[in-house]
């Protein structure tokens, strides 16, 4: 579920790049704001403190209610990076670690 989660929100935030109607910019940021939460929580049950921290930092920053004084091409490229990330966190493995004895 998380990596369907992750390619879908991935695909929205792309798709932010390109010309369309205000009201698809807001919804994609409700969408996100929801995606990135369970995402959180996920992270947050997996005991993966960085994630959860990484999580709500994004939320912050691409959360509708209240938009930051910052360019459209800034916003295009924070999202095109977050997207970025998005896609390259589905094929980084995470390091096992060894039991301790």
């Amino acid at each position: 579920m998380e990596k369907g989660m992750k390619i879908f929100v991935a695909i929205l935030l792309i798709l932010t790049a390109f010309e369309m109607p205000a009201d698809f910019y807001r919804l994609v940021s409700f969408i996100v704001v929801v995606a990135f939460s369970i995402l959180a929580y996920n992270s947050h049950v997996n005991r993966k403190l960085v994630e959860v921290g990484t999580y709500l930092l994004l939320i912050l920053v691409l959360q509708p209610f209240y938009s930051f004084d910052i360019s459209k091409t800034t916003y295009i490229i924070i999202n095109l990076v977050v997207a970025g990330g998005l896609l390259g966190s589905l094929f980084i493995k995470p390091k096992t670690r060894k039991p301790e004895n």
